[in-house]
């Protein structure tokens, strides 16, 4: 009966053993396997669009996530050789979006084709300008004639029109007089009185815009006092210090182990061009070599092509905010912080 008891419990320690070895294994692998990244884009004046694509994994490429943009947003989640999610866009979407651009592309070179037919036709037209010349002198007089006969039948309906307006002007003149100065006098009465109601109205709104204007101002000076003596203080100098170098950290550990980045950058004023590259000849030397750039001075473009790719740790990711949050004096510097909030 006992060693029975004691096999039980010796199946149930493995089994828990095991459980909780797996479980260790899992969590190294998602603190230490790092997620890889690989970012490309690219926009080029002949499609004038830009195209981005971002691609995410991890675990040799056991888990995959796909974020594509292309005139539309798409996203594919993906474990093993299945696919747990999917974005809006969908492949017979791009099919149908590639065979409206073949459309185009054919509909721009027919109406090339046309453009050069009527150029042709202009060249070859000298030669009947001469007989439609001869035509219209041939008919000049009945035009002539055909005008003269459209002025005396003008002539007669403006008469006509005259007459009639004239006749329906004394009729609203005999019966409107004692009407109209009555309506003057109210619509006068109605114009002083809506005039001062809408003085009182904007000297009202005036003075609550001047008061909430210094009532602002004086929050400020209150905010930029407290914020002052705040920041002079020893230990948010230390404070700020910390996450500036923690941060730095970070960001070498995120950059990219690749990039490289081709501008092909073109600009016909001479100014600006020298502008561009001035600035660029200034961010050169953080790209470390892998920023090249190709100047044009006879057109107006900007088109690049992006490639990237690096790696992150959340290993690191959770180091860097578990040095930022438990160094010496931070608590107290949030707690300075949220006392203004508070008062706030």
């Amino acid at each position: 009966m006992l060693q029975t008891v004691l096999l039980i419990l010796k199946i149930i320690g493995i089994v828990l053993l095991s459980i909780i070895g797996i479980l260790l294994v899992l969590l190294l692998l998602v603190l230490f396997v790092p997620v890889r990244y690989r970012i490309n884009g690219d926009r080029t004046q002949e499609k004038d669009i830009l195209c981005a694509k971002a691609d995410l994994s991890w675990l040799l490429r056991l888990i995959r996530l796909n974020l594509q943009y292309d005139k539309d947003f798409s996203y594919s989640l993906k474990i093993l050789m299945f696919t747990v999610k999917k974005g809006p866009k969908e492949t017979g979407e791009k099919e149908k979006d590639r065979e409206k651009r073949e459309k185009n592309r054919e509909k721009a070179k027919k109406s090339e084709e046309v453009k050069e037919k009527e150029e042709a036709e202009k060249e070859e037209e000298p030669e009947a300008s001469y007989s439609e010349a001869e035509y219209k002198i041939e008919t000049y007089e009945d035009v002539i004639k055909e005008e003269a006969e459209d002025e005396e039948v003008s002539d007669d309906e403006v008469s006509a029109d005259e007459d009639v307006s004239s006749d329906e002007e004394d009729e609203t003149e005999k019966t409107g007089l004692g009407d109209t100065e009555e309506e003057e006098e109210r619509s006068l009465f109605e114009k002083i009185s809506e005039y001062i109601s809408r003085l009182f109205e904007t000297v009202g709104n005036f003075k609550d815009k001047v008061r909430s204007f210094f009532d602002k101002l004086y929050g400020i000076y209150e905010n930029a006092d407290y914020y002052i003596t705040l920041f002079n203080d020893k230990n948010t100098k230390e404070q700020i210090d910390n996450i500036l170098i923690e941060g730095k950290k970070l960001l070498k550990h995120i950059k990219p182990g690749k990039f490289e980045l081709y501008l092909e950058i073109g600009r016909t004023d001479p100014y600006s061009m020298g502008r561009l590259l001035s600035v660029l000849a200034i961010i050169y030397p953080f790209f470390e070599g892998g920023l090249r750039v190709e100047p044009y001075d006879d057109r107006d473009m900007t088109d690049f092509k992006l490639d990237a790719k690096g790696r992150a740790r959340i290993f690191t990711l959770l180091l860097t905010g578990y040095r930022v949050y438990f160094h010496k004096g931070f608590k107290k510097f949030m707690k300075a912080l949220r006392k203004k909030e508070a008062k706030r």
